[in-house]
């Protein structure tokens, strides 16, 4: 799902992410109405710049505890109430 809805500015949506899918690198980068709760499987392993620039963005879920690259993953994000189960992601970038 790469960049799939990459400056998509008025994306705000309930977004279901399939169970297999693994890149989510910059899926969402710079959808600055995106407000909605996302859950992120467990089969992801790539979030670098998931959620950049998605300024109200204030919930997400993360199963995965197989993140290789989270860099970036909330720079820039409106994160107010943080969900998230992988600890190296909470270390690195909450």
């Amino acid at each position: 799902m790469m960049s799939t809805f990459s400056s998509c500015v008025n994306l705000n949506q309930n977004i279901k992410i399939p169970n297999n899918v693994t890149d989510l690198s910059s899926t969402f980068d710079s959808c600055v109405s995106l407000n909605q709760n996302i859950r992120i499987p467990n089969s992801v392993t790539n979030m670098a710049s998931t959620f950049y620039g998605c300024q109200n963005l204030t919930n997400i879920t993360v199963l995965s505890t197989e993140l290789s690259n989270t860099y970036y993953t909330f720079s820039g994000s409106g994160m107010q109430e943080k969900n998230v189960y992988s600890q190296p992601l909470r270390q690195k970038y909450l």
